[in-house]
């Protein structure tokens, strides 16, 4: 994996294609996703996610399922959050080694 590439779990695939707002915006959403490289959880990492959960709540916060498991497999595999959602700050407050692009650096 080279730092350029850009990486799609299947928690945001499916948020993505959700959003669709017709059979035939569904399909060209699904045809795009298939253009990047998925990278999702193993069975072995839902004990860490379960354990970051857990430091999260014990940070004084909770924060929305699927924003934890990207964060989970980004921290797993060293890479970058592309987010302007504050709850990856507060993660990052709780375990460091999670890396937050903010999307408004792109502007």
């Amino acid at each position: 994996m080279s730092k350029n590439d850009i990486i799609l779990c299947g928690v945001v695939r499916a948020e993505l294609v959700h959003g669709a707002r017709s059979e035939k915006n569904r399909r060209d959403i699904q045809d795009f996703l298939d253009l990047y490289r998925p990278l999702d959880l193993e069975s072995e990492d839902w004990r860490t996610l379960g354990d970051q959960l857990y430091s999260y709540k014990m940070g004084g916060f909770t924060v929305p399922f699927t924003d934890a498991v990207i964060a989970s497999i980004a921290i797993k595999y060293d890479i970058s959050v592309w987010a302007n959602d504050k709850h990856f700050d507060m993660m990052k407050s709780v375990i460091p080694q999670l890396k937050v692009y903010r999307t408004e650096e792109l502007i």
